[in-house]
């Protein structure tokens, strides 16, 4: 393996306190790449889950490349999004300028069906950064992209959800 992303932001509103010991084993176990995901809660503002993220990341001085926002299903309570795709949009819209404010490279993790059900399909708000989307086919290679969110082509493809890594479950991703 030569990349990871590292939880850093809970789905129910707090910064996940793990990630400086994940982040920290990542680097040592000598891979090329560690970034960090956030997995936001609509019930909380945008602005303010952005801000106790990075002071986390700076009184923490974690080491990592990009930011991403993990645009999926929110099972956490008070946090799903919103039935209005308007508001999710905004909503997204908010993070990463807020990511982008307080000097995050940012990036959006999404599946085509999980952007079109949240946000609307009309929304392109993320367009302007890397997009790391999810199509579990197995196969390493974007041959199988279909554009969305103004989106022209991917970064990173998640290509299966179910890989066994020591006695934990991960995701395999193609980052070419």
């Amino acid at each position: 393996y030569s990349f990871a992303s590292v939880r850093a932001y809970h789905s129910y509103g707090a910064v996940d306190v793990a990630a400086v010991k994940s982040v920290a084993h990542a680097w040592e176990a000598g891979l090329a790449h560690v970034d960090l995901y956030m997995f936001p809660c609509m019930g909380k503002n945008a602005t303010t889950q952005m801000t106790e993220l990075t002071s986390y990341i700076k009184n923490n001085n974690i080491k990592y490349g990009m930011l991403w926002l993990d645009i999926e299903d929110n099972p956490s309570s008070g946090c799903g999004w919103s039935t209005s795709a308007a508001s999710n949009c905004r909503f997204i819209a908010e993070l990463l300028r807020a990511g982008q404010d307080n000097g995050h490279v940012m990036g959006v993790y999404a599946s085509n069906y999980m952007w079109g059900r949240i946000p609307g399909s009309g929304c392109s708000v993320g367009a302007h950064v890397p997009l790391w989307y999810a199509h579990y086919d197995n196969v390493q290679s974007f041959e199988d992209y279909v554009p969305f969110g103004g989106w022209t082509k991917p970064a990173i493809k998640q290509y299966n959800d179910k890989v066994p890594v020591c006695d934990a479950g991960a995701d395999a991703n193609w980052y070419p």
